[in-house]
């Protein structure tokens, strides 16, 4: 078994987890009450980033288990992807922000969008390099040119 750190970090993660789905239900709720107003793109970044959080929870738990082959499968296929496209709503957020024509809201938020899914598609295909093992868990970086292109 790996360091206790690691656990820790596990820990942190999965509270990480639960707090963000705890704000999406609470805050979808009161969007539906009609309490709070406020695009969905906000709601569903705190998903997004909670399923994130998940999948590092999860490769972490691998690594402390001593499992590294599973740990960069989770980071290649989900939580390193997740990185990128869970940001994906707040560029329409922004796009929103920025602009008064929904033209140019949308128009920025597909822009930021296909440059997070070419991103993502080259840390896929060109994979990642493996961390190495500290107190806290792992640390894999993707390839240079997914790294480049984020």
């Amino acid at each position: 078994m790996a360091s206790p750190g690691i656990l820790y970090n596990t820990l942190v993660c999965s509270v990480s987890f639960a707090a963000s789905l705890v704000a999406f239900f609470a805050l979808r709720k009161r969007k539906e009450e009609k309490e709070l107003s406020f695009p969905y793109s906000l709601d569903q970044f705190l998903l997004w980033f909670g399923i994130m959080w998940f999948f590092i929870a999860l490769r972490n738990f691998f690594a402390w288990q001593g499992r590294p082959a599973l740990d960069l499968f989770i980071f290649k296929w989900f939580a390193g992807p997740l990185t990128y496209l869970h940001i994906i709503p707040l560029f329409f957020y922004f796009g929103r922000s920025f602009f008064k024509k929904k033209k140019k809201q949308l128009g920025f938020g597909y822009f930021f969008t296909l440059i997070i899914i070419v991103a993502t598609g080259t840390l896929i295909v060109g994979g990642v390099k493996p961390g190495e093992m500290t107190y806290w868990g792992t640390d894999p970086t993707p390839n240079d040119l997914a790294g480049t292109i984020f």
